[in-house]
């Protein structure tokens, strides 16, 4: 089997050269992008450095509306702490100075969470959302403020499928 392993795209928002990592694990793709082109959702990963924009309530604001696995680069413990109050579990920070040693591991590691995080709202067997995801989204969308079309939800409990299945189900028909 001579099967290509897909490249992780990460979205390089930055205006410093790509690093070069000195423990590479995974295999990247480093797509250099402005802020405007996070929105296209081609991305595996994202990186926001704080020099590419004005103050870090707008890398906040991208962060949070491109919502994908995100690595910071920051310069200053102060940079870091602030956004460690708004980065999510998985999301990283990682300091200039250190970049070549430590982004890919950074990388790694946002993804790798983020793959968890949504294997843990999927059902295993059927890999579609599981009862716990299905319980979020339908709170979310009940909730919400906005005024929109109607909302029907419908929820089906297939435990006793197996006897409708072995009754009625394509074998006994055939």
């Amino acid at each position: 089997m001579n099967e290509q392993v897909k490249a992780t795209r990460v979205a390089w928002c930055s205006p410093s050269d790509f690093p070069q990592p000195k423990n590479l694990s995974l295999n990247f793709e480093w797509i250099r992008v402005d802020s405007s082109a996070l929105f296209e959702k081609d991305f595996d990963v994202v990186v926001l450095d704080v020099k590419t924009f004005e103050n870090l309530e707008e890398v906040n604001y991208i962060y949070n509306t491109i919502r994908l696995p995100t690595v910071v680069l920051i310069d200053t413990i102060e940079q870091e702490s602030t956004a460690l109050c708004w980065l999510e579990a998985g999301d990283e920070t990682c300091k200039r100075d250190a970049i070549d040693w430590q982004i890919s591991l950074r990388l790694q590691r946002s993804v790798w969470h983020s793959k968890q995080k949504h294997s843990f709202n999927l059902d295993k067997l059927t890999g579609t959302a599981n009862f716990r995801r299905f319980n979020d989204y339908a709170i979310e969308l009940l909730t919400s403020k906005e005024d929109g079309e109607s909302v029907c939800l419908i929820y089906m409990d297939i435990d006793g499928f197996k006897f409708i299945n072995d009754s009625h189900g394509p074998l006994v028909i055939g």
